[in-house]
C-alpha cells in the first residue's frame, strides 16, 4: 500500500486576526455587510488547508439523519455514511488518482456496465478472483486544484442573509450569528481561523427543524490500493472477451453460414464450398465482437471452413466448422 501526502497543514494565521480580535462585534457601522462577508476570511483560511478532512452532519429535518463525509481534496474522492432511523447507507471512493496511476473500483462503479460477463466470472478467468480495483494506467498529471471552499461555504448562506453579531469565546473560537427572515445560522470559527461548525434552524418553525455540521482539517493523503487487490483494466477487458469467447465464436460461425445462405438464395443456386470460404475469410478478418488481441484463424476444411480461437488464459481452443450440407451452409461445434 502506497500513501502519498500533500499539504503542510499550515494555515495563514493573518486571516484569522481580524476575525477573532474583538470580543463582540454587533451589526453596526464598520461591521460586515452581510453574513457572507463576515464568513469570507474564515472561508479563505479553510481553503488554505486544501479542504476539510471530515464533515459530520446531523439533522432533524424530515427523518432524523446523521451523516459523515470524508473528503480527499487531492483526488476529490469522497466516502460518506448516512444513518436514518430506518436504514444506513454508505458510499466509498470510486476512483483514486495517485503518482502510481489512476484506479477505479470495479464492483461499485460504472465499470461493470462495460462487461458482458459477470465481474466475478471475469476475475476468476484471469486468475484474480479477489481483485477489487482496476488500474487504468493513465499518466499522473498531479493533484487537481483544491476544492473551492470559499464557494462551498458561501453556498450555505442564503443570498442577502443579514449579519447579526460576532463574538470571541474563552476557548479562542469565535461565533458568527446571522439571523434572517427564514433561517437562523450560527457559525463557529476555530482557533486557527477555519470554519469548524455550523448550525441552522428555521425561523418561526413549530417543529424541531435544525441541522448541525462540523468540519475537521488535516494533511491530505492519497492511499493507493494494495497491489493484491489491483488488476490492469486491459487485463479485465481481455478476460471479459475470453469469458465470452465461445458465445462470440458461435455467433461468428452463424453469421458466416447466414451470409453464405443468403447470397446463394439471392443467386438462386446452392451453397458451395468456395462461397463458405469467401464469407469465412471476410468475417474472420473483421472478427466482429471479438477483440483483436484474440486472433481468429480460418482454415480450409472438407466442404467448407473451420474458425478457431484460443482463450489466452485457459489456453483452450474454441473451434466451429461451417460446411455445405444438402446445398446449405451448416454450423457444427468441434471443441
Amino acid at each position: 500500500m502506497t500513501v502519498h501526502r500533500y499539504g503542510s497543514g499550515a494555515v495563514a494565521a493573518v486571516l484569522a486576526v481580524g476575525l477573532l480580535g474583538a470580543a463582540a462585534v454587533p451589526a453596526s457601522a464598520g461591521a460586515p455587510a452581510d453574513c457572507a462577508a463576515a464568513l469570507a476570511p474564515a472561508a479563505a483560511a479553510s481553503a488554505a488547508e486544501q479542504g476539510f478532512v471530515e464533515q459530520k452532519l446531523s439533522s432533524t429535518v424530515y427523518e432524523q439523519q446523521t451523516e459523515t463525509t470524508t473528503l480527499d481534496a487531492v483526488t476529490w474522492g469522497v466516502r460518506w455514511e448516512r444513518h436514518y432511523r430506518s436504514a444506513t447507507f454508505s458510499q466509498d471512493n470510486e476512483t483514486i488518482q495517485s503518482p502510481s496511476g489512476t484506479y477505479e473500483r470495479m464492483a461499485e462503479s460504472g465499470f461493470t456496465v462495460r462487461l458482458r460477463s459477470p465481474l466475478r466470472a471475469v476475475l476468476a478467468m484471469i486468475g484474480h478472483p479477489t481483485a477489487t480495483w482496476s488500474w487504468l494506467g493513465l499518466p499522473y498529471t498531479g493533484p487537481p486544484p483544491p476544492p473551492d471552499l470559499v464557494g462551498y461555504f458561501a453556498a450555505l448562506v442564503p443570498d442577502g442573509q443579514p449579519f447579526t453579531s460576532q463574538t470571541s469565546n474563552p476557548d479562542g473560537t469565535a461565533t458568527i450569528t446571522c439571523a434572517g427572515d427564514a433561517f437562523l445560522q450560527t457559525w463557529t470559527v476555530g482557533t486557527t481561523g477555519r470554519i469548524v461548525g455550523f448550525e441552522q434552524s428555521i425561523v418561526g418553525s413549530k417543529i424541531d427543524a435544525r441541522s448541525t455540521t462540523t468540519w475537521t482539517y488535516g494533511p491530505q493523503t492519497v492511499t493507493a490500493p494494495p497491489a493484491a487487490s489491483v488488476v490492469p483494466e486491459k487485463t479485465v477487458e481481455l478476460g471479459d472477451a475470453a469469458a465470452s469467447l465461445r458465445g462470440d465464436m458461435s455467433h461468428l460461425a452463424a453469421r458466416i453460414a447466414a451470409g453464405a445462405n443468403a447470397r446463394a438464395k439471392k443467386d438462386r443456386r446452392v451453397v458451395t464450398t468456395r462461397l463458405i470460404r469467401t464469407y469465412a475469410h471476410g468475417l474472420a478478418v473483421r472478427q466482429p465482437g471479438i477483440p483483436s488481441n484474440i486472433k481468429v484463424h480460418v482454415t480450409a476444411s472438407v466442404r467448407g471452413s473451420t474458425i478457431t480461437a484460443v482463450n489466452p488464459f485457459t489456453h483452450q481452443s474454441v473451434a466451429y466448422r461451417i460446411r455445405v450440407s444438402y446445398g446449405k451452409a451448416k454450423v457444427s461445434r468441434l471443441h
